[in-house]
């Protein structure tokens, strides 16, 4: 049935095209991304939840009277 349907279609060929070259455009954009950052923010970003004395816990963790709740 859903062959029929996308038969009937013209120009349905071009679709699966248009979206593999899509994909392949925003993959490739995101190696770069990755490949153009600066190294040392991206050691720096790893290295904060194993700081001593930081608190990584999500503020929806967070017990009564810690944090501001807008009180």
């Amino acid at each position: 049935m859903y062959k029929a349907i996308m038969e009937s279609i013209g120009g349905v060929s071009i679709y699966p095209v248009i979206s593999l070259l899509i994909f392949f455009g925003l993959f490739l954009g995101v190696v770069y991304w990755i490949v153009k950052m600066d190294k040392h923010h991206v050691q720096h970003m790893g290295n904060l939840p194993l700081e001593p004395g930081r608190d990584t816990r999500p503020h929806y963790l967070e017990t009564e009277g810690e944090g501001n709740h807008g009180n």
